[in-house]
């Protein structure tokens, strides 16, 4: 097992022991510049991980403890949609609500301890020195930094949008069963399904990982589709079954899910 010394050497250590003891006396000083952002990060995570943590245990730690950092820099600068970037990032990395709790003790931390330090945290490294101990490195970046790569960004991902390529939907083809016919029948005696074969609406949804998902996904959301079925051949919602639920939409529909969708063409997409 390596031990994880980080940047915490006696002379960071000293480094921040002066400028605790020069704040405890009223002293204003430039001393909070010399001291690293990763000395700083590893102070915030000290309640959090072990005396000598293993690397792996570091590495999760200092996951949190820079989305922490970043989220409560955002916070500081009024980053717009604050609470929806903050939950959406978090989903996207998918932490547990103890992982959130974390997180949250970080950004209130650091805006006590070090309010002023404005700089995104870009990236971490773990660096073993020739005596097997683990120090940790963090690139920091100003603000500005972070927010024009984000336009550049933004900017490139608009190209992307017209190259041909796999795009972040499924496909889920519907196609009516004999009961749904049968249940025109029953209501218009008139009526006579149409010849085969015949056209089918494809409907296109998020991305889902299982099965699983994708049935859970349509017991949620199953009726846009009945509707929208049911209103392709008749109008009137009078005659539209009253009590429609998901087994009664599995009678009357074969559903075939594609997880592979790739757009050949290079024009945007238009919804109408």
């Amino acid at each position: 097992m390596k031990l994880i010394k980080g940047n915490f050497s006696e002379k960071n250590k000293g480094a921040m022991l002066t400028q605790q003891k020069l704040e405890q006396q009223g002293h204003k000083t430039m001393l909070n510049e010399e001291v690293p952002y990763s000395a700083m990060l590893l102070d915030l995570l000290k309640p959090f991980m072990a005396e000598t943590p293993h690397p792996d245990e570091l590495e999760q730690i200092l996951g949190l403890g820079i989305v922490g950092w970043n989220m409560a820099v955002s916070k500081a600068t009024g980053f717009p949609d604050f609470e929806q970037m903050f939950d959406t990032t978090l989903n996207s990395i998918e932490v547990s609500k103890n992982d959130t709790t974390i997180v949250k003790d970080i950004m209130a931390a650091k805006q006590m301890k070090y309010p002023e330090h404005m700089n995104f945290i870009e990236n971490y490294e773990l660096i073993e020195d020739a005596n097997g101990m683990m120090h940790v490195s963090v690139i920091s970046k100003p603000f500005s930094h972070l927010m024009s790569n984000l336009e550049m960004e933004d900017e490139e991902l608009e190209e992307l949008q017209y190259e041909e390529g796999f795009v972040n939907r499924d496909a889920l083809l519907v196609k009516p069963k004999p009961a749904f016919w049968n249940w025109f029948k029953l209501n218009d005696n008139d009526f006579e399904a149409p010849q085969f074969p015949m056209e089918n609406t494809i409907y296109l949804i998020g991305e889902k990982d299982s099965d699983k998902e994708t049935t859970n996904w349509l017991k949620k959301n199953f009726d846009k589709i009945f509707i929208n079925e049911l209103e392709y051949w008749i109008t009137d919602e009078d005659y539209w079954p009253k009590k429609r639920n998901y087994k009664m939409f599995t009678d009357f529909f074969q559903l075939e899910y594609h997880s592979m969708v790739m757009d050949l063409e290079k024009e945007p997409v238009i919804k109408d």
